[in-house]
């Protein structure tokens, strides 16, 4: 089972039924998994920001729903974020796309900054986070969706894609 697919069946097996998404480099495999499965919605958006508030109204009118965006746009919804899911205390999952992750070990070429600022950034808003670079890691996405749940708040699971 590929990466993607884990992560499809993971978010199936929390119930998750809909997904506010922009594409993106990290995410783009997904796509045909989330589009193709007859239990799974898709709702494409424009900005980062828009899923956050896609996925809230998703949630308010009782649908099960995550957020999946990649981590150069968790920081274009640093606000949404702050002002819904922390402010408003509205459980909800984000999987972010973990640009640039295999750039932070030493001597490895950086292909973007971004990652150095993700964990720091989700640390400073006190968001939970996991990560995932394979299939075995995936029981991290129902642990997260959970822990949303239990807190109130977002928890977030940052996926490595598997040919970075």
């Amino acid at each position: 089972m590929s990466l993607e697919e884990a992560i499809v069946a993971s978010l199936k097996q929390c119930g998750i039924r809909w997904v506010a998404w922009l594409p993106d480099s990290e995410t783009r495999t997904m796509y045909n998994l989330i589009t193709g499965d007859p239990e799974l919605r898709l709702v494409g958006v424009c900005r980062e920001d828009e899923a956050v508030g896609v996925c809230y109204g998703l949630l308010k009118g009782g649908a099960t729903a995550a957020v999946m965006i990649q981590n150069t746009g968790l920081m274009n919804a640093v606000d949404a974020i702050r002002g819904i899911p922390i402010r408003m205390r509205q459980p909800m999952l984000l999987l972010v796309g973990y640009r640039g992750y295999r750039g932070l070990r030493d001597g490895a070429p950086k292909v973007d900054n971004a990652a150095s600022f993700t964990e720091p950034l989700l640390k400073a808003l006190d968001i939970p986070y996991a990560i995932v670079q394979s299939p075995a890691d995936v029981g991290a996405i129902p642990a997260a969706y959970a822990q949303a749940q239990e807190r109130c708040g977002p928890a977030v699971v940052l996926v490595v894609r598997e040919h970075e």
